[in-house]
């Protein structure tokens, strides 16, 4: 595979199967891709590698997530997995802000809201191949919690 291009996750099999090769992104896509699978997957989760995955799913219920602290410790957690994970990447700085968004859904003849906590990451980087910028920003959900 040249450095410029990545698959395509996920993966596709049945265009495998009819094409006979996988599905080709850029190298921006294909890490902006795997750094999203790092921030999704808790630790555990892969068999082959106890430690592939955030930290973020280890604190999911803690009080203090909405503090500073807490943002910046996510943020260092993330930035050391991306060290060891995501080798075309270098120079990589993270940071995350925590807030409370508000969700409403509509049931039969009333609203539900919903709270849930929303860590926003951000992360400014170098492609170990080229030195060119990279940049990505993700938001997830956590904590869920409903009121009617």
């Amino acid at each position: 595979m040249d450095q410029g291009t990545g698959y395509r996750i996920p993966v596709n099999f049945t265009g495998f199967f009819e094409k006979k090769r996988f599905e080709r992104c850029s190298l921006q896509e294909s890490i902006a891709r795997h750094l999203h699978l790092l921030i999704i997957t808790t630790h555990t989760e892969f068999d082959f590698d106890a430690k592939f995955g955030c930290d973020i799913w280890e604190a999911e219920f803690e009080a203090q997530q909405t503090t500073p602290h807490f943002g910046a410790r996510m943020a260092r957690s993330l930035k050391e997995v991306l060290t060891h994970y995501e080798s075309r990447l270098k120079d990589i700085q993270v940071s995350a802000s925590v807030k409370q968004a508000e969700f409403i859904n509509e049931q039969g003849h009333g609203a539900a809201k919903r709270m849930k906590k929303q860590i926003h990451l951000d992360l400014q980087a170098r492609l170990t191949a080229t030195n060119e910028p990279f940049s990505f920003s993700d938001t997830i959900l956590l904590s869920p919690f409903s009121t009617d």
